[in-house]
């Protein structure tokens, strides 16, 4: 059987601010390859059946007001379930 080459996504953050675009009214991750406006450092990566989260650091100049804010994400519709998924995995959960 051929295996399905993953998609690839950025998982991009900093300070609690994710950079997320659009695609077809949803937000989401950018895709590996795409071309961003700053340059990364690879953070780690995190597997979802097809799909493979790069996490990485972005080395800016400012804090990205203008990105969105990770708490904020989960009750809005227009979010991509990988957004949601990918950023749950990586809350911090205190016991």
């Amino acid at each position: 059987m051929v295996r399905k080459r993953p998609r690839e996504h950025l998982f991009i953050e900093t300070d609690g601010q994710v950079y997320l675009v659009r695609d077809h009214g949803k937000l989401c991750f950018p895709r590996k390859g795409d071309k961003l406006d700053f340059p990364t450092k690879p953070a780690g990566r995190m597997d979802f059946d097809e799909d493979v989260v790069h996490r990485v650091k972005p080395v800016l100049d400012h804090h990205p007001e203008e990105w969105h804010q990770r708490d904020d994400l989960f009750g809005r519709d227009d979010v991509d379930g990988l957004v949601k998924r990918a950023i749950y995995t990586t809350m911090i959960r205190c016991v």
